[in-house]
């Protein structure tokens, strides 16, 4: 679960014991060169490595090549599919947290983002050094959740769950 992950991982990177090692997807070599040079230069961060696509970061993450990282930042949109929210479900529940861009504020994505475990989801129009402040408390096990976002979440439109279906099936046909 979400909340397991974020206890374990608080636990296991305590903040300023180490530097937090950042895994940058996205799918635009000038997002991943801004996003990665102010990583690089914060003293606290650390540059972990890129990738451009979702096998890419998979691969980083667990493959032969493995990194070690605490958080991944990643878009949502990846060649044009929601490959950021894939990501979360690739990963298990002891995988890194990870932090969602996206240039889109769409309920339904936002709400998607959140019940699949992202730990945050901020808007590509927000400034590198506030993409950089929601990294840190991220990876002491917080969130990055703006208070309009959480509103979004709140208020969206959700997709019924296999259960609620089926008890609406049933109703329909008679049941009581």
């Amino acid at each position: 679960t979400p909340v397991a992950r974020d206890v374990r991982r608080a636990r296991l990177h305590p903040m300023g014991t180490q530097p937090v090692r950042v895994l940058l997807v996205d799918d635009h070599p000038a997002i991943l060169e801004a996003i990665g040079e102010a990583v690089r230069a914060a003293p606290d961060l650390a540059l972990a490595g890129t990738a451009r696509t979702l096998e890419g970061a998979l691969d980083l993450l667990a493959g032969p090549e493995a990194v070690g990282v605490d958080v991944v930042v990643s878009d949502v949109q990846l060649a044009g599919e929601a490959e950021g929210l894939r990501l979360l479900e690739a990963l298990g529940p002891n995988a890194p947290a990870i932090l969602l861009l996206s240039s889109f504020d769409q309920p339904p994505l936002i709400r998607t983002a959140f019940e699949r475990g992202a730990a945050g989801y901020l808007l590509k129009t927000r400034e590198v050094t506030e993409i950089l402040d929601a990294i840190r408390p991220v990876a002491a096990g917080g969130t990055a959740f703006s208070a309009s976002m959480l509103h979004t979440v709140r208020s969206a439109a959700r997709r019924p769950s296999d259960r609620e279906i089926e008890v609406l099936t049933l109703i329909c046909g008679g049941a009581s």
